[in-house]
């Protein structure tokens, strides 16, 4: 799974979150190469490209791709965010 730092305003630290997704795996089962993908998403395939490097960060445009590219899958299933563990203790226990 890629990992992307995403910074998140409104945590009261500041720190990062990252997101993962899910995106090339599924691609694999899917679609025969990432161009393919890319064509799916609407999107450059070098775009696609330059994430699957990690030379470029997920934008609004990518999100909205991936729910095109994958219908069938909740954007849960295509992307989540990574909590430290130290982080989740503390949602823990403001919830």
């Amino acid at each position: 799974m890629k990992n992307f730092s995403v910074t998140n305003q409104d945590h009261d630290r500041g720190k990062d979150l990252l997101l993962e997704m899910r995106i090339f795996e599924l691609c694999n089962e899917e679609y025969k190469d990432l161009s393919e993908l890319a064509r799916n998403m609407e999107i450059s395939a070098g775009q696609i490209y330059r994430l699957h490097q990690g030379k470029c960060s997920i934008n609004q445009k990518f999100i909205i791709g991936a729910m095109k590219a994958f219908p069938e899958c909740k954007i849960g299933d295509l992307f989540y965010f990574n909590i430290p563990a130290k982080e989740a203790m503390v949602v823990e226990k403001l919830a």
